[in-house]
């Protein structure tokens, strides 16, 4: 059953992309298609009880997490002006599972799958 005294919580502190882009110019408009690295970094944390004491002892336990997945993503640029190009991508980003071991006794973990879907916009200069 659930416990009321047990939760864990997630925040996603930063994400970053490394990607290679494959496009092809047509009349001022380029689809493309991308592809590459991403990683996520999270702080994480986990409360609940380790005694059976009525109320509870509650504790706190926390981490950070680095996790490296693949990212993959269709978009288009568009050139309306010159040397202005306006952007418009959709990315999907992947990250394995991740097991986190918060204290052996009392026996404490938590699994988690991450995964972020971006759309992106720009107004791009170029020189």
């Amino acid at each position: 059953p659930a416990d009321r005294n047990r939760q864990d919580s997630v925040r996603v502190d930063s994400v970053a992309n490394l990607r290679a882009l494959i496009g092809y110019p047509v009349a001022g408009f380029e689809p493309f298609v991308t592809g590459g690295l991403a990683m996520l970094q999270l702080d994480q944390s986990h409360q609940g009880p380790t005694d059976a004491n009525t109320p509870p002892t509650l504790n706190n336990w926390s981490q950070n997490a680095t996790q490296f997945g693949a990212s993959i993503g269709v978009g288009a640029d568009l050139h309306l002006m010159d040397h202005v190009a306006y952007r418009i991508e959709l990315l999907q980003d992947f990250f394995p599972s991740l097991h986190t071991n918060w204290t052996d006794s009392p026996a404490r973990s938590s699994d988690s799958q991450f995964g972020m879907t971006s759309i992106r916009m720009a107004v791009n200069y170029q020189f």
